[in-house]
């Protein structure tokens, strides 16, 4: 069977993300310039993850892995760009540690934005930072020692040539304990990336294991249910589901061909265990199943 059209898209950012963290920066521009950007219309990103969480998070047997992402692309030079991106970390308490140089520097916790870093043939900015992510309300995961935390990375990155930037910030939750405090997180990053007048757009995402017996087609139903989500594209071969949607219930969307893409759900068979793994992305999945 075809892979489905927003496979591209979908391929093109991951790309980014793994060729900037790599510190491939020409690779990283270019992946960028390939994936469309997504539409916005109303609501938060914030409300949007929330809205993941409440319609997709039933479907794990224990609480998954967190993933949100913004991205701001067309800043101009990274050189240019590097104050604004020093900026966010300090707003966003990071603190830069992207070289061995730096690494001193993030120990003794001095602010990112005394800190600039050239990866490579580009200037380019890196900060990175612990999050907890447990707050009053999961006191009791804090006394049996199973609170969650996450890592907070800002990175800015360009082609090296004088071509035009992109900065990335991340969040990775290993564990989705609480999460009114991932989101609040999530609000307050959302606000001070715009008071700097850094415009983007954010992505969530949800993995982890599907409970023992429950078959994917039936996690993927019950994913279309949650949503009232209209399956437009599919793709499936013997160890791999993938559907994207068209939902209300999310905001943002991303452009595949005719379609309107708000959702995208995949299941996979982990060859070392045998377990499925499902994922579950908002407008899209922009990592592997």
């Amino acid at each position: 069977m075809a892979r489905p059209a927003n496979a591209g898209l979908q391929t093109a950012t991951a790309n980014a993300v793994a060729a900037a963290e790599a510190g491939q920066q020409a690779a990283a521009a270019d992946a960028v310039a390939a994936a469309a950007a997504p539409q916005v219309v109303g609501a938060s990103a914030a409300a949007d993850t929330a809205a993941l969480i409440a319609g997709a998070g039933a479907q794990f047997a224990a609480p998954p892995a967190v993933t949100l992402r913004f991205c701001s692309v067309d800043l101009g030079s990274a050189e240019k760009a590097s104050p604004a991106a020093m900026a966010a970390a300090h707003a966003l308490g990071l603190h830069a540690a992207a070289t061995e140089a730096a690494a001193d520097d993030a120990a003794s916790n001095r602010p990112a934005s005394s800190v600039p870093l050239t990866v490579g043939d580009a200037a380019a900015y890196r900060a990175t930072s612990d999050v907890p992510l447990a707050t009053e309300a999961a006191a009791a995961d804090r006394a049996a020692g199973s609170a969650s935390s996450g890592r907070a990375t800002l990175l800015l990155a360009g082609s090296g040539d004088g071509g035009s930037s992109f900065l990335i910030v991340k969040l990775d939750a290993p564990r989705l304990a609480d999460p009114e405090s991932l989101l609040g997180w999530q609000r307050g990053a959302e606000e001070r990336l715009a008071e700097l007048g850094l415009d983007g757009a954010w992505t969530a995402q949800l993995q982890g294991e599907l409970p023992p017996g429950v078959k994917p087609e039936t996690a993927l139903a019950a994913i279309a249910r949650s949503f009232t989500a209209k399956p437009l594209e599919t793709y499936k071969d013997e160890g791999t589901y993938s559907v994207s949607y068209s939902t209300e219930r999310l905001h943002r969307t991303i452009r595949s061909g005719s379609h309107n893409i708000a959702l995208q759900a995949a299941v996979h068979r982990d060859t070392t265990n045998g377990h499925w793994r499902l994922t579950v992305g908002t407008p899209l999945i922009t990592s592997e199943y």
